[in-house]
């Protein structure tokens, strides 16, 4: 129940409760948290403004009606910054929602000449809408950016700059990288009176988390313990989530709390795998049951070809070696097949560049092996962040096939202790511009010293193959020679 609010928190309360809907075409009532963010758009109490809360409080709605009202009332430009047009245009979409609910803001609303009211009302696609404010022809405009956009002999902040105004909403400000966060702030240099608001999260020691140590930010913090008073969650659920979720990432969804500085680097890149995990999961005795699937992963250069042999419930290291005959490779695999009595639509090999030679070699010895380009998009099966309750996205599917083996881990897999597991807490892990889950590439982990030049994540790379379901690539163009010569002519080698 809403504790009583002061003059001011009231009136905002009964100007929002009359004018807006909710999704349920029920009044819209703000709870304290809401009003405190709603306030400080609308009255625009502070230069500078920082809003963090636990996940699903609800602040892209109260952030739409705040700014419509403003762009309603004032003449007044009010771009809303996100990582991506999409990120962008859920706050624009409940702009638009919420124009039609009251003849305040829809008497003041401008469509173009081949539009229609229906149209915008039903699709809410319009990068930007209008305003007529008064009688003499000022107006108000609201308008969303991205902070990936790309255009040619420009990168995103130099198209940022073209947009001057005095106002400026930075939505999930954590994934706006710094470079493009400082042209951003250009916007507003035009302006001797300016506004800015940045809405995030936990994630990140970027630009944003730098904020919430500046004296000259306004912050307002909703963690899970608000939310409960505000009713707006439950303490059961939050204690679920608690026991499906690791601490540090509990601590980002539901306390507001920042990793460790030594957990997450300045580019927002955390570990995916903690020592503690891989400690709990080699101490697990288990019986192994379930089919057997062997991931392979074929080595370049100095590194070792790596195979792992995985069960529902277990996984070992089956072997590692050094072996550059490819063909010697492939008869290698068959013997761990019969061996292992591994059905061959069970066997996954790393089809990129070499391995794919293997797998044709494999085709050609009547061992139809899965070929898997971990560079291509993520398979259509769906993966829950129970956190949350919401479908993961991934940049591609490696990052995917890396979160399922993460959370097979979590959820009790059991891995034969095995020095060569530590390779798993080398993979870092971060959130792009477009929310979609990515995996440090390869290079990159070299440059920031996570392996040396010479070395690879053979295991993790072979171990996460074994949790691929889709489809096998097409080896059309990449055949076995005839011959048992251990050369591919069509791979230069």
């Amino acid at each position: 129940m809403m504790t009583k609010l002061n003059e001011q928190d009231q009136q905002a309360f009964d100007i929002v409760r009359k004018l807006f809907k909710n999704d349920y075409a029920k009044p819209f009532e703000m709870t304290e948290g809401q009003i405190s963010l709603f306030r400080a758009i609308y009255e625009k109490q502070s230069p500078r403004n920082i809003f963090e809360c636990y996940t699903q409080y609800g602040k892209s709605d109260v952030v739409s009606m705040a700014v419509l009202l403003r762009a309603t009332t004032f003449p007044e430009r009010w771009p809303i910054l996100g990582g991506t047009k999409d990120k962008a245009g859920i706050i624009m979409n409940k702009v638009i929602k919420h124009i039609f609910e009251n003849d305040y803001t829809l008497g003041k609303f401008e469509i173009g000449p081949e539009e229609s009211m229906e149209f915008i009302k039903r699709h809410r696609s319009k990068d930007k809408i209008s305003f007529k404010v008064d009688g003499s022809g000022n107006m108000g405009e609201v308008f969303i950016l991205s902070a990936d956009a790309r255009r040619k002999g420009e990168d995103a902040g130099d198209i940022l700059i073209g947009h001057g105004a005095p106002n400026l909403i930075q939505d999930d400000s954590a994934l706006i990288p710094d470079a493009i966060h400082g042209k951003a702030m250009r916007m507003l240099g035009g302006h001797t009176e300016n506004f800015l608001l940045k809405i995030t999260n936990s994630f990140g020691r970027n630009h944003a988390f730098r904020s919430l140590n500046d004296p000259k930010y306004k912050k307002i913090i909703i963690n899970w313990e608000q939310g409960v008073k505000e009713g707006r969650i439950t303490e059961d659920f939050v204690e679920e989530m608690r026991g499906e979720v690791d601490p540090i990432m509990f601590g980002i969804l539901y306390e507001c709390v920042h990793p460790p500085e030594d957990m997450i680097d300045d580019a927002g890149w955390m570990p995916l795998f903690t020592e503690e995990m891989l400690e709990q999961a080699q101490q697990r005795k288990v019986e192994a049951k379930g089919f057997k699937r062997l991931g392979g992963d074929i080595a370049e250069g100095v590194n070792y070809n790596a195979f792992v042999l995985r069960f529902d419930n277990f996984a070992k290291i089956h072997s590692k070696n050094r072996e550059r005959d490819l063909m010697k490779t492939a008869d290698n695999i068959a013997e761990i097949h019969r061996g292992e009595k591994i059905k061959s639509q069970n066997i996954f090999i790393d089809a990129i560049s070499i391995g794919s030679g293997v797998v044709s070699r494999l085709h050609q010895m009547d061992i139809p092996a899965t070929g898997v380009r971990v560079g291509e998009k993520p398979m259509e099966q769906k993966v829950i962040n129970p956190g949350v309750q919401e479908v993961l996205e991934f940049s591609n599917l490696r990052a995917q096939l890396y979160w399922l083996a993460r959370n097979w881990v979590k959820q009790g897999g059991a891995l034969e202790p095995d020095k060569d597991w530590s390779q798993l807490l080398k993979i870092r892990y971060k959130e792009d511009q477009s929310k979609k889950i990515k995996i440090m590439p390869k290079d990159e982990m070299r440059r920031n010293g996570l392996l040396l030049p010479s070395e690879s994540t053979d295991v993790p790379d072979a171990f996460v193959l074994t949790f691929f379901k889709g489809k096998e690539v097409d080896l059309s163009k990449v055949k076995a020679t005839g011959s048992i010569k251990p050369y591919y002519p069509e791979l230069g080698i």
